[in-house]
């Protein structure tokens, strides 16, 4: 009989121990949730990186706040915030879909050659373009798109 009632509450403490773990994962999944969702309401497109920075730190990430202070969170929960914020922070906004559209339609950013009647924001982003082009290198890839 002892064995019986030893086996039950194995059995008890596992269902238990899924149920608690099952209740957690919502919870979790919840968070992410309004993690997309502010990210998703905001018009964060027209945001510039300086927009971008302020509305993470004063909105995202005061989100999981109060989770964090309840319970000690997975790494893979850790791990997927800050992957939805990284991918918010590096993702192109509408103003670098306007430069390209208006200063080099048809070429990269690193192939455009400086012209006439520019905006001042512009002049400066191709000024510091010799930056980019000194710390970054070419790569082949498959060679499609190298010219014989």
């Amino acid at each position: 009989m002892k064995a019986i009632i030893k086996e039950y509450e194995m059995a008890f403490e596992k269902m238990a121990y899924q149920l608690w773990w099952d209740a957690l994962k919502l919870v979790f999944q919840k968070l992410k949730d309004q993690l997309l969702a502010r990210i998703n309401n905001w018009s964060t497109c027209l945001l510039l990186q300086g927009g971008k920075e302020t509305f993470i730190k004063s909105v995202l990430q005061t989100i999981p706040t109060y989770t964090i202070g309840c319970f000690l969170l997975p790494n893979s929960l850790c791990k997927d915030i800050e992957a939805i914020i990284a991918k918010y922070w590096w993702q192109k906004g509408h103003v670098s879909h306007v430069l390209k559209a208006k200063y080099y339609p048809n070429t990269t950013f690193m192939e455009v050659r400086f012209g006439y009647y520019l905006s001042l924001p512009w002049r400066s982003i191709w000024r510091a373009k010799w930056l980019l082009e000194s710390e970054t290198i070419w790569q082949i890839g498959n060679g499609s798109r190298i010219r014989i």
